[in-house]
């Protein structure tokens, strides 16, 4: 996890991992390849997967429904090596729609639902379709939603650490960090100011990024 204040750093870090690069002359390696030199579908193909913190322009398409958001890269080698049939899509959208309590039907427009609406149909996308050895880069993850859907994707992160995969979360929110951080990296005007190893508490995280 890496967390800090707004504005140190956070966007250009996800950027590095999520691409195109925001920096220049940095090293950054995922199985065995310079990620600067891949582009962000590469990367998705190869099982990363993103929530990106600007919802609106990078997470979802305005002017589609719930389900075709939902299902925006689903197929042709990201989630499944063929696209889902239609019986499999049909039970695999009901079953996200209600585990995440998204408030709207799947054939509403995405443009009609709240912010945190909007949140969960992104979130469920890049959480759907398994865990084993992937990659989640997430930021600000659960920014907007209720509580209940907040545990729900907490415990969806926490099943691809148990089942081999890896996440990366880039936050500034404490509570997020200490529900879900293994370790923290401390965030400050760019650079990596303390690394923090459970037991963490949050008047430690308070103090790193407030001193």
């Amino acid at each position: 996890c890496f967390v800090g204040l707004a504005k140190s750093g956070q966007d250009e870090l996800f950027a590095c991992l999520a691409g195109p690069p925001a920096l220049k002359g940095y090293c950054l390696k995922y199985r065995g390849e310079e990620l600067a030199a891949r582009s962000t579908r590469w990367r998705r193909r190869h099982n990363m997967r993103f929530i990106p913190p600007d919802r609106a322009g990078q997470g979802i398409v305005a002017g589609l429904t719930c389900e075709e958001n939902l299902f925006l890269g689903w197929g042709g080698g990201v989630w499944w090596k063929k696209p889902l049939a239609r019986s499999d899509r049909s039970g695999t959208l009901f079953s996200l729609f209600r585990q995440f309590q998204i408030a709207k039907p799947p054939s509403a427009s995405i443009d009609t639902l709240s912010g945190g609406n909007q949140q969960k149909v992104l979130v469920a996308r890049e959480l759907a379709g398994g865990s084993g050895g992937r990659v989640l880069v997430a930021y600000n993850p659960t920014v907007g939603i209720d509580i209940r859907t907040r545990n729900v994707i907490c415990s969806q992160i926490a099943t691809i650490t148990e089942s081999g995969g890896a996440v990366v979360l880039i936050t500034t929110d404490l509570d997020e960090a200490l529900t879900l951080a293994q370790r923290c990296f401390i965030l400050k005007h760019g650079k990596l100011s303390a690394l923090y190893l459970p037991p963490i508490t949050r008047s430690d995280l308070v103090r790193a990024v407030t001193e």
